[in-house]
């Protein structure tokens, strides 16, 4: 049987849609394997978050990404972020939940003043604390 017009019109669509949502995340759908970016890839509203939060974290760290002292810890931070979103497991409302949040952090303009400052005799750590919004040192 011979394909008509419109059966190749919606298997080219079907087919971009499948590889749209493979990339809607800021991680590969493809490669995803934790329950946590399994969940994001197959919700929409996650997926936009997730685009968010990589906007955002961009946003952060492209002005630091040359001050290891600021970078290092800010990663770090990320990766620690990534780690907890995962006892969301599949749970959308608790992986919701950690965007918003998270974004809302991000988005702290006091995040430029984050970072860890080193002399001989002090060390001075300042980071936007992720309950109260405000900047720490330490």
């Amino acid at each position: 049987m011979r394909p008509t017009p419109l059966s190749t019109l919606l298997t080219a669509c079907t087919a971009a849609a499948l590889i749209s949502s493979a990339q809607a995340a800021s991680f590969d759908c493809t490669k995803a394997k934790a329950e946590d970016e399994r969940a994001i890839c197959k919700n929409p509203e996650l997926s936009k978050l997730d685009d968010d939060l990589a906007a955002a974290y961009k946003a952060v760290a492209g002005p630091i990404t040359g001050f290891k002292e600021r970078i290092v810890p800010f990663r770090k931070n990320q990766s620690d972020w990534i780690k907890d979103r995962a006892r969301c497991g599949d749970t959308a409302t608790c992986l919701k939940d950690a965007y918003v949040k998270r974004i809302a952090w991000l988005k702290n303009p006091l995040q430029s003043y984050s970072g860890t400052w080193v002399s001989k005799q002090y060390r001075v750590i300042t980071f936007v604390d992720a309950d109260f919004r405000q900047l720490v040192v330490r």
